[in-house]
């Protein structure tokens, strides 16, 4: 199936999909609850069935379990909607807390806030506290603020497939709508095991190119993915002319929240010597957007660049601070200790601004790149709420795709295995 009808059959179903939420909700609600309630009485039958046929304890319980729930759903039809209306109002609940936290950072480090993103905040308060507390009033209202959604994203893969089509797109700021958060954190990682086939039939040691254009671009933006836990939703950095640009909570002293705040970090390193020490000893799959920029747009993006180091003064890893080289091992489990001795990295904490606290819900490793390359026009997801690695991904990997966009290149970096998981 060819790319522009991929995206036109998933428009056609969004938007359907969106408009019977928005138009009759109440079909909506008796699909869920009848595919609900067919899911979980043909998982009963078969769990019951293997665990008599297999004599397995296991499945017969699980079966009796599901027949359970079967029969409690036709008794109480409203628990599935009630369950779903509950989980989406704590999200809205999480993203009012986030948002708020992140303005009350702003003031904190002297930054102004904007109506908007107050607005923002309290709108999704006032949803949340209605989904949870007014189950009434909530069913159609998720119902039809989910058809809004789907209309929104349905319009969005009937634009991509015309600008994939379109020979005089050109790439322009504008309002994105991306994947829901929870889905788009994990996009990398789902691309990751889509094509660890192919890794399989090539040289794990170097990088696969899939290139679009013979000369180098010399901005480069790239998802990192890790192998296991939080570092499978990923991180983003940047590399212009060869350095790379890397923002986070690398400072484990001023960490708080389990690492998801602390001071704001940025550290500098060579991008030949990034790269393989992501591979080997990070064990990091890394995808490379490489992107042409035009000799405007390289002005500005210098003079942002310089504008975010003016802003910084430098820090010390503690293995760069004692100069300990001979008892690297004592420091190793320290990441930027580590890097800093394998590659040089630099790193530097910031005088003021909104990148001086880091929070992994606000001002984190997409919204610095975003905000850096926002000065040529790429800030799709200035929107707000959580912006992910995923989310960005998602973006990159569909501009890649168009033929009209500076996004030339794309290149995935393997992480190195292990003789183990090669045998």
């Amino acid at each position: 199936m060819s790319e522009v009808l991929y995206k036109r059959i998933m428009g056609t179903v969004m938007i359907t999909v969106g408009f019977i939420s928005l138009m009759m909700p109440n079909l909506i609600y008796k699909f869920i609850i009848y595919g609900a309630f067919a899911m979980i009485c043909v998982n009963a039958v078969s769990r019951i069935y293997m665990g008599i046929v297999k004599k397995s304890r296991e499945d017969l319980f699980t079966g009796l379990l599901s027949a359970g729930f079967a029969v409690i759903l036709c008794f109480y039809s409203y628990l599935p909607m009630l369950v779903i209306q509950i989980i989406f109002g704590v999200y809205c609940l999480l993203i009012c807390l986030s948002m708020t936290l992140q303005e009350l950072l702003y003031i904190y480090n002297g930054e102004k806030t904007k109506l908007l993103e107050w607005a923002m905040s309290i709108s999704y308060l006032v949803i949340g506290l209605m989904l949870i507390f007014s189950p009434r009033m909530s069913t159609e209202l998720l119902l039809n603020l989910f058809g809004v959604y789907f209309v929104l994203l349905g319009i969005r893969y009937f634009t991509d497939a015309v600008e994939l089509e379109d020979p005089g797109y050109r790439w322009h700021s504008r309002f994105h709508i991306s994947l829901p958060t929870a889905l788009a954190a994990f996009i990398p990682s789902i691309y990751l095991n889509s094509i660890n086939k192919m890794f399989q039939k090539v040289d794990k040691s170097k990088s696969v190119p899939i290139l679009r254009d013979d000369q180098e671009p010399p901005l480069k933006v790239m998802v990192h993915i890790g192998p296991e836990g939080l570092q499978t939703v990923g991180h983003m950095t940047l590399a212009w002319k060869g350095l790379v640009y890397s923002y986070g909570n690398y400072d484990t002293s001023s960490s708080a929240m389990m690492g998801m705040l602390g001071d704001g970090c940025l550290f500098l390193v060579p991008f030949e010597r990034y790269i393989p020490n992501l591979m080997r000893y990070e064990q990091n799959t890394i995808f490379e957007y490489g992107i042409q920029v035009t000799p405007e747009q390289e002005k500005e993006l210098e003079a942002q660049l310089a504008k975010i180091r003016a802003n910084t003064y430098r820090w010390y890893s503690k293995l760069e601070y004692k100069n300990d080289l001979e008892n690297f091992e004592k420091y190793e489990s320290d990441y930027p200790s580590r890097l800093w001795y394998r590659t040089g990295a630099k790193f530097y904490k910031f005088k003021r601004g909104r990148l001086k606290t880091y929070w992994v819900l606000g001002e984190n490793c997409s919204r610095f790149v975003d905000q850096t390359l926002g000065v040529i026009s790429t800030d799709v997801l200035s929107i707000r709420g959580i912006v992910t690695p995923g989310s960005y991904f998602d973006y990159l990997q569909n501009e890649y795709l168009k033929d009209n966009t500076p996004v030339v290149s794309c290149v995935i970096h393997p992480r190195e295995r292990s003789e183990s998981e090669e045998a």
